[in-house]
């Protein structure tokens, strides 16, 4: 008998029985509710808490005082600097869905924005990655002076903590892109 000495190349996708009831009622509720199942989700399934959890993370960072157009940016960003190429054809082609133009797609892949505040929160935002939340108190300053509120700071740390967890779980995995590629310029 033949056996397949090569190691699985990341995690694959989760199909029919290998997706439990918690997990399935998830995939169902974000299919009705988005019109889509992205790959991401069904890498996910493998645990029904994992994959509650990060659609309950998901479905309340669109829906904070940041504005879903401006979060679609902000996850832009954090994708590129993440290195997450699933997550950056993810959230450059739902970005549109929010009303985000192509020209500012492209320039949230550098931190950038045509609206001086979101420009700012971007860069605060990969700041907040890089320290792992220990800003000094003149940038903390500085991104406040821009327009953010306290609220909308702590909005900042959750989309943060959203697009780690989509980056780790799609390199490990090995997602495959179920989205049209990116605008590059």
């Amino acid at each position: 008998m033949k056996t397949n000495t090569e190691p699985q190349k990341g995690i694959p996708l989760a199909t029919g029985g290998q997706i439990g009831e918690r997990a399935r009622s998830c995939l169902d509720r974000f299919a009705t509710d988005f019109k889509l199942t992205p790959n991401l989700l069904r890498v996910l399934a493998h645990s029904g808490a994992a994959l509650e959890g990060f659609t309950e993370l998901m479905r309340a960072n669109l829906s904070s005082s940041l504005g879903s157009k401006a979060a679609e940016q902000f996850m832009v960003a954090l994708a590129v600097h993440n290195g997450s190429d699933y997550a950056f054809a993810a959230h450059s082609a739902l970005a549109a869905n929010f009303g985000v133009s192509k020209e500012d797609v492209i320039a949230a892949r550098n931190a950038s924005a045509t609206d001086p505040k979101t420009a700012a929160g971007l860069r605060f935002a990969l700041r907040l990655l890089d320290t792992h939340g220990r800003v000094s108190d003149s940038e903390l300053a500085a991104v406040r002076e821009a327009g953010y509120s306290d609220e909308e700071l702590v909005e900042i740390a959750a989309l943060i903590g959203q697009s780690v967890i989509t980056a780790i779980v799609n390199n490990l995995a090995k997602t495959p892109v179920d989205f049209p590629a990116p605008p590059r310029k």
